[in-house]
């Protein structure tokens, strides 16, 4: 049995972190807490879900040259981005990718974005005025099967498989992305 002067104190420990835990301040915090979790968890489980699942290949249209390409690539890295011209987070992260295409660490050719919400014209309309070095596919059932419901959503796609999906603005994502296309073209060169 503990002594009685520390019984005492751990009493009064608890009394008072009771007291600091019940501030307003503190249970709307844990609200707010509780309502983003439970509102993300169910896409967050089906992200993992996708992980590791083909993407179904096929012709897609590039809006900005209106030509058709294969989509995804079947070999290497690929990065995708869904995005909206009204999402003040998607033109951040779509500016660090377009630091990542300029300086070099990632190649153009495998950044591919898709606009969800907006109409063709509306996004080559904003693109005039804001251009980005990346590929603008038209929209597609295959996109629509991911489910996704949030922008920006980026995807990285290994060998035709989704090897990762993140939601919102990512702190890694990009450096991510940057470590798996450099690693991919030093295996390439040494082969």
């Amino acid at each position: 049995m503990p002594p009685v002067g520390l019984k005492r104190r751990l009493t009064g420990v608890v009394v008072m972190l009771n007291r600091k835990m019940l501030k307003p301040s503190n249970l709307l915090f844990a609200i707010v807490l509780l309502f983003v979790v439970s509102t993300r968890l169910p896409q967050i489980l089906e992200h993992i879900k996708l992980e590791g699942q083909p993407l179904i290949q096929e012709e897609r249209r590039n809006i900005l040259e209106n030509q058709t390409i294969i989509f995804p690539p079947s070999a290497g890295h690929a990065m995708v981005i869904y995005w909206a011209t009204w999402c003040a987070p998607c033109k951040l992260e779509m500016n660090r990718l377009k630091s990542s295409v300029e300086s070099g660490a990632i190649p153009k050719e495998r950044i591919f974005a898709v606009s969800l919400f907006e109409e063709e014209s509306e996004v080559q309309s904003f693109l005039q005025k804001n251009p980005y070095p990346f590929i603008f596919l038209a929209l597609s059932k295959n996109d629509e099967s991911l489910n996704i419901r949030a922008t920006p959503t980026t995807l990285i796609v290994q060998d035709g498989k989704i090897r990762s999906i993140s939601q919102g603005m990512s702190l890694w994502g990009i450096w991510w992305a940057e470590f798996l296309f450099k690693n991919h073209l030093e295996m390439q060169q040494t082969k």
